[in-house]
């Protein structure tokens, strides 16, 4: 019994130690690979496109090999493996992002985000969520079935500091995958010229005015796409209400222009104002790598 006891205890011993071993190696090799995340490198590929170079739908795609993504936060249970890139905003800019479809995208995500752990997002979409929802419209299935389905996240972003990402949650993803960005600064004088189309970004809350200058006795047919709201038309003093139109986005393009005679020339302004948030945060998602812009313009025709 006591000869027993005595190799019990010592297998006790014994696993008491390989215990504690492998403990300290488990911290060692825990710490070793918290210390040895490197800070990821800000990827070239993410780079925004300037919408005023832009030649073709087409222009600006790259691929994302996910073999050669980086590590981009310090835990990797759960993880976040990927791309991403550091976006400095100096004016206020139309920012857009683009992935379509494609199959294996099931952990991947991508979006505009406000920290580098990519925590904070501004908006974000999930890759593998558009491709169940595609294949499901394909077998006769309803968008509206699909609440969250978008292929193009577009915001409006002020002056500061923000993260554009795309990223894996599983670190064996190695998949490649089409995405592309595009940027546009935007346009504080929005001035109408006669027969030049005037793009502009609503946003709901914010009122949009137009100047725009005529001759005596003139005539012009105001035209519209995508502007939802009121559109008041004013006077040369800036003040004076001239003509009120409840302007609905979905309209037919014929339905859209409007005739307005002008007896005294000088300089007129149309105001937009109300437009909706539920039409802000359903920007159509083309399918096509596209900032979706609103604009007007006018004809003269006397």
């Amino acid at each position: 019994m006591v000869k027993n006891r005595k190799i019990l205890t010592y297998i006790l011993i014994v696993l008491i130690v390989i215990v504690s071993v492998m403990g300290i190696i488990f911290a060692v090799n825990s710490k070793q690979e918290m210390s040895g995340c490197k800070e990821p490198e800000d990827s070239i590929r993410l780079t925004p496109n300037n919408e005023a170079d832009r030649q073709s739908y087409e222009d600006g795609e790259v691929k994302l090999n996910f073999q050669e993504k980086q590590q981009l936060t310090k835990s990797t249970i759960p993880g976040k493996f990927g791309f991403r890139r550091e976006l400095i905003i100096e004016k206020p800019t139309a920012f857009m992002q683009h992935m379509p479809v494609d199959s294996n995208m099931e952990n991947i995500r991508f979006g505009i985000y406000k920290d580098k752990t990519l925590e904070e997002p501004i908006e974000e979409a999930d890759a593998g969520y558009n491709f169940n929802a595609s294949w499901h419209m394909e077998e006769g299935a309803e968008l509206s079935e699909y609440p969250e389905y978008k292929t193009n996240i577009q915001v409006i972003l002020q002056p500061g500091t923000y993260y554009a990402a795309v990223y894996t949650t599983d670190k064996s993803d190695e998949g490649v995958f089409l995405y592309s960005s595009w940027y546009d600064v935007l346009d504080s004088d929005l001035t109408l010229e006669a027969e030049k189309y005037q793009y502009f970004y609503a946003e709901p809350g914010k009122e949009y005015e137009f100047p725009f200058t005529v001759d005596d006795n003139s005539e012009i047919v105001l035209e519209t796409a995508g502007i939802a709201g009121t559109l008041k038309l004013y006077d040369t003093d800036g003040k004076t209400v001239l003509e009120t139109l409840q302007i609905d986005a979905n309209q037919p393009y014929k339905e859209s222009k409007k005739l307005f005679s002008f007896e005294k020339g000088g300089t007129y302004c149309f105001r937009l104002t109300d437009y909706p948030q539920e039409l802000y945060e359903k920007i159509p998602s083309s399918g096509m790598s596209v900032l979706n812009q609103n604009w007007l313009r006018y004809k003269v025709t006397k």
